[in-house]
């Protein structure tokens, strides 16, 4: 997987980012159909899954938000495969 994100967020705000998926040339699996869980480092930002459907052709937009302050960690996982996976890590900063 590829992810596509900003380099920080905003504590209790949601950010959308963009997952890709790869083969291991880089190039986009058109017809991939997996079940995938979205997850972080920030132990109270929770989980979702989502099951990619042939109309996706392989790329996904997902809103994620961060509750904890520092580096964070936002992670993507193959349900049925745990060994593909990929992970961006960012900033969250506190509301001004």
């Amino acid at each position: 997987f590829m992810i596509s994100a900003p380099t920080s967020a905003t504590q209790g705000v949601s950010i959308k980012f963009t997952v890709t998926v790869q083969d291991a040339y880089g190039n986009t699996v058109t017809d991939y159909v997996g079940k995938v869980r979205v997850s972080s480092s920030d132990t109270k930002a929770g989980t979702s899954d989502y099951t990619f459907a042939k109309k996706d052709g392989g790329v996904h937009s997902f809103s994620y938000t961060f509750s904890t302050l520092g580096k964070q960690t936002l992670f993507v996982t193959d349900l049925n495969n745990v060994n593909v996976k990929s992970q961006f890590t960012l900033d969250v900063f506190a509301k001004k």
